[in-house]
């Protein structure tokens, strides 16, 4: 019998930043080359567009992006993180403060590393959990949040969070799921007694480094939409490694812009650098 041969085919991913030897000789020359850096934009753009357009497992990173645009995927203005000097509610974060995320097992900080979205006057409709012990998180219908299937009788305590696949979005969360809460630096699960739809003014999609965080003492995603984690923090690494680029560039820095929308405004904060260089 002829065995048969299988190929394995590494899955692509969206890496602008590193392992690209074009990409590292082009930005080496533009910065020595004055006469380059518009040159340079048209370059990344096409690197990031491609990130954009990757296929995974329950659609394309493109849909995402359209999304961001049209639909709000955020948590609400009274929501708020634990910084190292205590909590502050989402509009009084900044890019770069330091807000408590975890990764499978324990809590630690980690910076704000920039916003999908930041619109405070916006009013929009989000699903407002309630836990038995009086929790309470308000997020849109289609953001991811960790939550374990509890039965009847159930751990209070777990030592393991689940893994970033795990997720749902908000609008598939059901009373008697069970959330993860931070309490006293133990991670305590907590069922869902209420879930209703509320409408609320201000909407928030802060991002980290690992894309979890941590809202209300609550566990949950930075991410919406696609439920390929993974590829989407490769999608927002590549744009926020696009922006710094560019920033350096032309020596301009846009630490603290806050914008409506990340990708609507794209556009816009790349014509905010190259104005002084058109004149």
């Amino acid at each position: 019998m002829r065995k048969s041969e299988s190929k394995r085919t590494k899955k692509k991913t969206c890496d602008i930043r590193n392992g690209n030897a074009k990409t590292e000789a082009v930005m080496r020359a533009t910065q020595s080359n004055s006469s380059m850096k518009l040159a340079i934009i048209p370059f990344l753009l096409a690197k990031f567009y491609e990130c954009r357009s990757f296929k995974t497992e329950d659609g394309l990173l493109e849909e995402l992006a359209r999304n961001a645009n049209e639909n709000v995927r955020c948590f609400s203005t009274d929501s708020w993180l634990t910084t190292p000097r205590g909590k502050k509610r989402m509009d009084q974060i900044r890019v770069g403060d330091f807000v408590l995320t975890a990764n499978q097992t324990n809590a630690y900080f980690t910076p704000i590393t920039m916003w999908i979205h930041r619109d405070p006057d916006l009013v929009t409709r989000f699903v407002t959990i309630l836990t038995d012990y009086g929790k309470m998180m308000a997020l849109t219908a289609r953001h991811l949040m960790y939550r374990n299937e509890c039965e009847e009788f159930y751990d209070d305590f777990v030592t393991e969070l689940p893994f970033s696949n795990e997720t749902v979005y908000a609008e598939n969360l059901r009373v008697g799921d069970c959330v993860m809460l931070l309490y006293k630096g133990r991670w305590r699960q907590q069922k869902l007694q209420e879930i209703e739809i509320t409408t609320r003014k201000g909407a928030f999609a802060p991002m980290t480094e690992n894309g979890r965080i941590i809202v209300n003492d609550m566990l949950a995603s930075c991410h919406s939409d696609l439920r390929d984690v993974t590829q989407q923090s490769n999608l927002f690494n590549a744009l926020l490694y696009l922006k710094q680029q560019i920033s350096k560039l032309f020596g301009i820095s846009m630490h603290n812009y806050v914008y409506k929308s990340v990708f609507s405004e794209l556009p816009l904060d790349l014509l905010r650098l190259m104005v002084p260089y058109l004149k």
